[in-house]
Order: structure tokens, then sequence, then C-alpha cells
């Protein structure tokens, strides 16, 4: 029962802090403070939207912990954002960003664990206890997949962007593009490359769940033939697409890992 809350805790933070908060909130949450707030109140909605319908009333104060503890860590890293200002490079903004997250994961984790020693009781709703207790269908197996997908998508997207946002790419093809407008439109589509992205990583989770590990080089091998050219012309390029396909199928593996083994 305890790792069906650390799931569906993983599964409404996931939502709180990559679904359900648009572009510009993420922006402006970062210089305002009344949007910080506003972002927070959204998760504990979710939070609770998502927890209620499995425990009901009896995982209320849990989700609120978990809201209020994500309030404080959003709090410190606006401060010291804050405090930091103009210092602040893109380097520097995926390291706050990946300690962030990691937080925001522990405090979960925590949580959850304070509750197991405490042995603090939980209880089931009524639908969910008798489908749980006619083995119907298996929770922990339903929303490990729902967290395992949530994760691969825009959580992954945000973590590889942010990511190799610290590493400048210009290559001679950019720099062709942006003389040459026919250049350009002969280019890939704009969104291609992140559905490309989430593709990948959703098959190469299929497969880790299949055990088909020899598989997964296939996909990586297909994907690197669409970029051949571009890879075997441009060093540059081919390391930035290197880091960006490796930390992809390296955030897929950890997924898999932390989640269903």
């Amino acid at each position: 029962m305890y790792r069906i809350l650390v799931l569906l805790m993983l599964i409404g933070h996931f939502l709180g802090d990559f679904y359900f908060q648009s572009n510009s909130l993420a922006v402006e949450k970062e210089k305002n403070i009344p949007k910080l707030f506003l972002h927070c109140l959204i998760y504990f909605i979710v939070m609770i939207l998502v927890i209620t319908p499995i425990f009901g009333s009896s995982a209320f104060i849990y989700a609120l912990t978990a809201s209020i503890a994500h309030l404080i860590v959003d709090v410190v890293k606006f401060a010291y954002k804050l405090n930091c200002k103009n210092k602040f490079s893109e380097r520097k903004e995926a390291i706050v960003y990946l300690i962030d997250q990691a937080v925001h994961i522990l405090c979960i984790i925590f949580i959850v664990l304070f509750i197991s020693a405490k042995q603090y009781t939980i209880f089931y709703t009524g639908l969910i206890q008798s489908i749980y207790e006619n083995n119907i269908l298996s929770f922990d197996r339903i929303f490990s997949w729902i967290l395992g997908l949530l994760i691969i998508v825009n959580p992954c997207k945000i973590t590889i962007k942010k990511v190799l946002k610290g590493f400048k790419y210009e290559s001679n093809y950019s720099k062709e593009s942006n003389k040459n407008s026919d250049v350009h439109k002969r280019g890939g589509k704009p969104n291609a490359g992140a559905l490309i992205g989430i593709l990948e990583r959703s098959i190469v989770l299929l497969l880790l769940s299949v055990g088909q590990y020899s598989a997964i080089g296939f996909v990586l091998t297909a994907k690197s033939i669409a970029r051949y050219k571009k890879i075997s012309d441009d060093i540059v390029f081919a390391e930035y697409y290197l880091i960006g396909t490796l930390l992809s199928n390296f955030l897929v593996i950890l997924t898999y890992l932390l989640i269903f083994i």
C-alpha cells in the first residue's frame, strides 16, 4: 500500500510540475511570488485529485504535506535565483533544475517512509478496496506504467533541453540555414525532433519491460541513419547529437530501474 502511495504522489508531482504548468507560468514563477504560489496551489489540487480517488480523505494530510514541501523548495530556489541575478548561466540553470527535481522527489519518498515508520493507517476507498481484494487489477503495475510514461514524455524532454542548453551549438548547417530560407524550409518539421525523442523513449521502455535489450540497438541505429549525413559532416553536431541521445536513453533506463525493478 505504501508503494502505491509513493507511485500516486510521484504521478501527482509530475502532473503538477510538468503537465499542469504552462510555459508562461514556468517562466513567471521564477520572477513573481504570486505566480509561484499559484503554481503550488495548482500542484496541491492536482495532488489531491490524484490521491483522493484511491485513498480518500485518509491521505489528504500527506498530499498537503507534499505540497507544502514543494512550496518550501520552490521558495528557496526562487530566493537563490533572485540573489544570483545576472550570474545565472544556462549550465547553472540546468544544475539547479536537476537538484530541484531531485529534492522534490526525495521529499515525497521521505514523507512516505515517515508514514511507514510511524505505521500510520491509510485506507483504500470502498470501490478500490473491493477491486484490490478480488485481484481484479494490479494497481502496482498500472500506476508504475502511468508514472513511467509520464516521466519519459515531458519531464525527460524538458530535462534534455535544459542540459543541452549548456552546450552551445552552431554548425555550418545552422549558419547556412540562417542565410538561405530555402534550405531552412527543406529542414525537418519544428516539432519532429521532440516527437522522435518521445517515440524513441517509449519504444526503449517497452523493450526493457519485455527483456529485449539487444533490440534497443536497432532503435538507436534507425535514429542515427536519419541524421547520418549531418553527423558525418559536422563533428560539433555529432557530439551534440550523441549527448542528447545518450542522455535520453539514460533517463529511460534510470526510470525503468527505479520504477519497475
